[in-house]
């Protein structure tokens, strides 16, 4: 079957799944003149194209000029940015032109209250009536039409019509398969992926929990879509918004009394928090998921809310209790049988007895590690280890042999494509030539480390490759541009929360 003819296939069946709805619309437009507004609910991008394309293939085309403007989020004034547009639409001979105006729910948000963008709509409602005196078409998801009624209540007033149009199953079962039954991580997925990923679970969701009186909902699913958001936008370091889905999940959890949920969603709140630097919250999340797991008897999660209190501890620099959390979740891991989780737990153990300056003790849980990565064939897991084992022999003196370990790290790491671990290696290498005082060969590599940092938005890395460069310069003597450097890594630091950082820098400075 050609492309278009699958094409065509899509449409009918979204077209024929919402006849009755589509007809009204096509009413609407063949009767509406001048200023006239009318709202369409499609949850998902790709229907709401479907839906464009079946009004541009039926004959109501024939006399109406479709003209769809899409926005782009943080949008303020709509009615200044159709003005503009205006008049660069060519209209075609005796048709009447309509508008289709797609994407103002990025602008509109989901949380905040009295968004700007529906702010202005009210006030400048009635200049509508001469600026755009064109029949408008809305096509927003269903939060963002809720939210259109709610916060430009003056506007949504001037209502014609709203017309509702049900997501097929098809669609619907797509977006599962791609997302809540999906086996591969949001982290090991690319940026684009995971905001694609993101727009779906928020499709699903509204289709599971439509905010229309008399709509059926599903808690069950929107419990899960809303763990998995939470997830979702902890992989992108927001969690603030994280902790907005994940509160709501929780919530649904104690509802339906799923305590097994409850216990993940209890330990990526934790996360939320330890990003956020509160930690007295992440270790409260974290504990209430160990009481549950322990009362359903599920080792592997109470293992996995000892791992997650040993990491608090970690930031906490509390080196001893870290380390009675590790061993505990050792245990529990070793009683179950799960070796492969073995290798993270012993990479947390070395990284505690490093910290400690145990450096012995460090080298033998990293190597256990990498024998039990390497078992698996967990590529990525040894480029790591071979990486803390460099830091190891860094701290020793032995920075031949901890370049060997950083160059073979970085080969690995090059052949998965892995772009953060590349430039954390390439930023080690520009270290141990600074430290042997091979300046000339630091500079370009510790600049290769930031440029990759500034690319992925790393942050926390993104004040140490400043930091360094910022050491580079001051043995340079160039004490301007370190301190560039070095005003750029504490204005981070700052923004993070990491006094420690922030203390050790000043100290070291």
């Amino acid at each position: 079957m050609s492309t278009q003819n699958n094409r065509d296939l899509q449409i009918g069946r979204f077209l024929s799944g919402n006849q009755q709805v589509f007809t009204q619309l096509l009413t609407f437009v063949d009767f509406s003149t001048k200023f006239t507004i009318g709202f369409v609910e499609v949850n998902f991008n790709a229907e709401a194209d479907l839906l464009i394309e079946g009004l541009n293939n039926h004959p109501i085309s024939e006399e109406t000029q479709f003209e769809v403007l899409t926005f782009a989020e943080d949008l303020r004034f709509l009615r200044d940015e159709i003005v503009k547009i205006l008049p660069t639409i060519k209209q075609e001979p005796n048709k009447k032109l309509v508008l289709i105006v797609r994407g103002l729910e990025k602008s509109i948000g989901k949380f905040d209250e009295y968004p700007p963008v529906l702010q202005d709509l009210n006030w400048v409602r009635d200049a509508y009536k001469t600026s755009v005196p064109y029949p408008m078409l809305f096509v927003l998801p269903d939060y963002g039409i809720t939210r259109l009624a709610k916060f430009a209540a003056d506007f949504w007033a001037w209502k014609s019509g709203v017309f509702l149009f049900k997501t097929t199953q098809a669609t619907r079962d797509d977006a599962v398969a791609r997302t809540l039954d999906s086996q591969r991580s949001f982290r090991t997925l690319e940026t684009p992926e995971k905001q694609e990923r993101i727009e779906l679970l928020e499709s699903l969701l509204m289709d599971y929990s439509p905010s229309h009186s008399g709509s059926e909902r599903n808690p069950s699913a929107c419990s899960n879509i809303l763990h998995q958001l939470g997830v979702a936008y902890l992989s992108q370091e927001k969690p603030v918004k994280a902790r907005e889905y994940l509160d709501k999940a929780l919530e649904l959890t104690k509802e339906s009394e799923n305590l097994s949920l409850q216990a993940e969603v209890y330990n990526e709140l934790g996360k939320a928090y330890k990003q956020q630097k509160q930690f007295p919250a992440a270790m409260n999340a974290y504990q209430a998921s160990l009481s549950i797991s322990r009362e359903l008897e599920n080792r592997r999660g109470e293992a996995n809310a000892l791992y997650y209190l040993g990491n608090v501890c970690q930031d906490l620099r509390d080196w001893e209790k870290a380390t009675v959390f590790y061993q505990q979740c050792l245990q529990i891991e070793e009683s179950i049988g799960d070796v492969y989780s073995q290798a993270s737990t012993y990479e947390q153990l070395g990284w505690v007895a490093k910290e400690m300056w145990k450096l012995t003790e460090a080298e033998l849980y990293y190597r256990k590690a990498l024998e039990i990565f390497s078992e698996y064939g967990d590529r990525p897991g040894m480029a790591s280890s071979w990486g803390l084992l460099g830091n190891i022999e860094r701290n020793r003196g032995n920075w031949d042999e901890a370049e060997r370990l950083y160059r073979q790290s970085l080969e690995l790491r090059t052949e998965l494509g892995d772009r953060e671990g590349m430039a954390t290696s390439i930023g080690c290498l520009g270290e141990i030539e600074m430290l042997k005082g091979n300046l000339d060969a630091a500079e370009p590599l510790l600049q290769e480390a930031l440029a990759k940092m500034q690319e992925l938005g790393e942050r926390a890395k993104l004040a140490e490759a400043n930091y360094d460069l910022a050491l580079l310069y001051r043995k340079r003597n160039n004490p301007e541009l370190a301190q560039q450097h070095y005003n750029t890594a504490h204005q981070i630091f700052e923004q993070l929360g990491a006094a420690k950082d922030l203390e050790r820098i000043d100290r070291e400075w």
